[in-house]
């Protein structure tokens, strides 16, 4: 396996594993079978595992394949990489300061940097969605015309499908139940990338 090949690979199983386990706790939260702070140290632990290796993946991807397609990647990892700075800051600042204070009895001083409708880090983890859907959908452009890779197009374009379902939620939080549809997309388009670097013989440079 090539070096390119080693790295996507890796970095894209290290970021479906994360986006699994976040989809895992997620459902156990709802289900009553974790509660805080458990629930949401496991739930931003794994968020914040997700977006450095989606963007090293993607720049993976970009010298992955041929010149003329490298305009779809690299317009992905632009998007990608705002999207890792702004949901770091935010599942970050949760970790380390909102849910200590929250265990201290302080609560009220750190609800305004909750991860709840109507706050400020719920606006900015809302457009890291969006932009890692943007991301997505610009990495799909990559595979037009590539019949071998019709899953990972496919997987990766619905994920950027859903931004206009996020932006829904946001006005009509009754929504936000269909917003698990990315629960299938992310995990689904990071496992098919992953076996893209790991079998396919141009990238892996045989």
């Amino acid at each position: 396996m090539s070096t390119v090949a080693r790295i996507g690979f890796w970095s894209s199983l290290i970021s479906f594993a994360a986006a699994t386990g976040y989809g895992v706790v997620q459902v156990m939260q709802i289900a009553g079978l974790l509660v805080f702070p458990v629930d949401e140290i496991l739930i931003f632990g794994f968020s914040i595992v997700i977006p450095l290796p989606f963007v090293v993946a993607l720049v993976a991807l970009f010298h992955a394949v041929p010149e003329e397609k490298r305009v779809w990647p690299h317009a992905a990892i632009l998007f990608g990489v705002i999207y890792a700075v702004l949901v770091t800051i935010v599942y970050g600042t949760q970790l380390g300061l909102v849910v200590p204070m929250r265990m201290s009895g302080l609560s009220g001083s750190v609800d305004f940097l909750r991860v709840t409708n109507g706050t400020f880090m719920c606006v900015i983890d809302g457009a890291g969605y969006i932009l890692m859907g943007l991301a997505t959908l610009f990495a799909a452009g990559t595979f037009m015309g590539n019949p071998a890779q019709r899953g990972l197009k496919w997987f990766l374009f619905a994920n950027g499908l859903i931004d206009p379902l996020i932006v829904a939620i946001y006005i009509y939080p009754s929504l936000l139940p269909f917003g698990s549809l990315w629960l299938i997309t992310a995990p689904g388009s990071l496992l098919l990338l992953a076996r893209y670097f790991k079998t396919t013989p141009a990238v892996n440079g045989f």
